[in-house]
């Protein structure tokens, strides 16, 4: 009689003690805030982008290396980049008209790390080659063999 009383304490037991708060199941169970894979042992990169003027540059493309990971500034020229695994890193910074800005961060685990970029404009001497090929109607007016036949339609009469 005594054992088929405690039989259903012992069920209860093991299924309400694990759920209780502090109780674990195995060792491992544990999660702490600098547990690895856990956004908290990472760091974040933010700043903002200007050109020498200190005018804002939205639409600014930020690259993290070697961890390939991008962020586009936003309307007011602020970057953040999250859950970045601690370590050192290349950022560049592009923007049209304006040269490439690259600075070398060491990113500390649940740390910020602040880089503001000031972008310079670009070199006026700045080359753009354009390549274009005559198709159609356009290829047979610069030919100059086709010149003579578009003369010798003319009727007179």
């Amino acid at each position: 009689m005594l054992t088929k009383a405690i039989i259903p304490l012992l069920l209860l037991a093991v299924l309400f003690v694990p759920s209780m708060p502090g109780a674990t199941t195995s060792p491992t169970a544990s999660a702490t805030p600098g547990e690895k894979g856990s956004t908290a042992s990472n760091g974040r990169v933010t700043g903002t982008v200007k050109d020498l003027s200190g005018a804002v540059l939205p639409g600014a493309q930020i690259v993290l290396q070697p961890a390939a990971t991008t962020a586009v500034s936003d309307t007011q020229g602020n970057y953040m980049i999250t859950n970045v695994t601690p370590g050192t890193y290349t950022v560049t910074v592009t923007y049209v008209g304006f040269k490439e800005f690259v600075s070398t961060i060491t990113v500390t685990a649940g740390q910020t790390t602040s880089l503001d970029a000031r972008l310079t404009v670009g070199s006026a001497n700045q080359q753009v080659v354009v390549n274009a090929n005559l198709n159609g109607d356009a290829a047979d007016q610069q030919d100059p063999r086709r010149q003579s036949e578009r003369r010798c339609h003319w009727r007179f009469g």
